[in-house]
């Protein structure tokens, strides 16, 4: 029962590490991103761009999209890394 407990916590942190990945190089080329979303007609076709131009996967992707954009132009930048950090330790 531990086991398989720790197992699934190894899992999940390991996911939202992949996540905040994502999410700090969105941050690293933030200008990039909020252009392609703004050039996009659709949200599908944000996220197929994104994921064309910066190799994000479709959780990285979707992260990035549900974002708010006050979050995502790095008011929360400290944050994230902060956390990411936190996963990989």
């Amino acid at each position: 029962m531990v086991r398989r407990r720790t197992e699934y916590d190894l899992a999940r942190a390991k996911e939202r590490m992949h996540i905040l990945e994502g999410l700090k190089k969105a941050l690293d080329h933030i200008d990039e991103v909020i252009a392609i979303i703004r050039k996009s007609k659709t949200k599908e076709e944000a996220h197929t761009n994104l994921m064309k131009k910066f190799k994000f996967s479709d959780p990285q992707t979707t992260a990035i999209l549900e974002m708010r954009l006050q979050t995502l132009a790095g008011l929360e930048r400290k944050k994230i890394e902060d956390e990411l950090e936190e996963k990989r330790n």
